[in-house]
């Protein structure tokens, strides 16, 4: 059930997510991917979480998660090892893109941990990440959250206007091969312990040809963009084979209210809470 991740690195900041454009989901049709059905649903697995009813919630989960299990093998691990007791929900906000097929959702949920029956049950208030697809809205599965944005509402999206312009600087640095131009766009405290010759070497190993961006994240003063590059390997040796498309994850920094290409973060966003 894990997203599987093929892995070419040229910088240390990014996080390769596959060298292949993953299919085109279904496209979004009226109403079923507007928030009033992606709020149904949401109803209908945190109903099924509350009762336990871990059959509703495996039809809850995407076409591909069912097909790598059967419906006995999940229900019977859910009854044996389902980690976190739910007592009580309230869902809250529903977002959508539908030019991405994305939705969130945000729950305020008691619950607590099964291993530990005498510890008080925890309240938190937090934003699912759901995908419409095969007609329908899915839950994203949690060992694939990352690959996607946080909810608007939790986004500086004012801030993602601006990252778009410093990508498309990048862009252009790479493309022309300007070096320079480049390394003045990467973090400063990268730029302490890197030198503008080490990144280049890194750089010219793929000329670059074209991207698609998938996507802009801005939280506070870190970020991550979401693109796809189609490069050339430089190597003489390796002349014919053609471009290829490299899915990744950019992450940047703001410092001193600049954006700046974070190649090596010192500090990752804290990943998702487990749904």
């Amino acid at each position: 059930m894990r997203l599987e991740l093929r892995c070419i690195a040229l910088l240390p900041c990014l996080l390769i997510l596959g060298c292949k454009t993953p299919p085109k989901a279904t496209e979004p049709s009226e109403p079923l991917a507007q928030p009033e059905r992606l709020r149904a649903r949401a109803q209908q697995l945190w109903q099924a979480r509350l009762d336990e009813d871990w059959s509703t919630t495996y039809h809850l989960q995407e076409p591909a998660q069912r097909a790598a299990i059967s419906e006995e093998e999940y229900v019977d691990w859910h009854k044996r090892r389902e980690p976190f007791k739910t007592h009580a929900f309230e869902l809250k906000r529903a977002q959508v893109d539908t030019a991405r097929n994305l939705g969130w959702m945000e729950i305020h949920v008691k619950t607590s941990f099964r291993l530990a029956p005498n510890a008080p049950v925890q309240e938190l208030t937090r934003w699912e990440k759901w995908r419409f697809t095969a007609g329908n809205w899915f839950p994203i599965p949690r060992e694939a959250i990352d690959a996607f944005p946080s909810a608007p509402a939790q986004r500086d999206l004012a801030a993602e206007k601006v990252l778009r312009t410093r990508f498309d600087q990048t862009w252009q640095a790479r493309q022309t091969k300007h070096w320079d131009d480049l390394y003045q766009l990467v973090d400063p405290r990268d730029r302490e312990t890197a030198s503008v010759e080490e990144i280049a070497a890194g750089e010219e190993l793929a000329d670059y040809l074209s991207f698609k961006l998938r996507w802009i994240e801005a939280r506070k003063d870190r970020a991550r963009i979401r693109v796809v590059y189609t490069r050339k390997i430089t190597d003489p040796s390796l002349t014919k084979l053609p471009p290829e498309e490299t899915e990744l994850i950019e992450f940047w920094v703001r410092r001193d209210g600049e954006w700046y290409l974070d190649r090596v973060p010192d500090q990752i966003e804290q990943k998702e809470p487990a749904q």
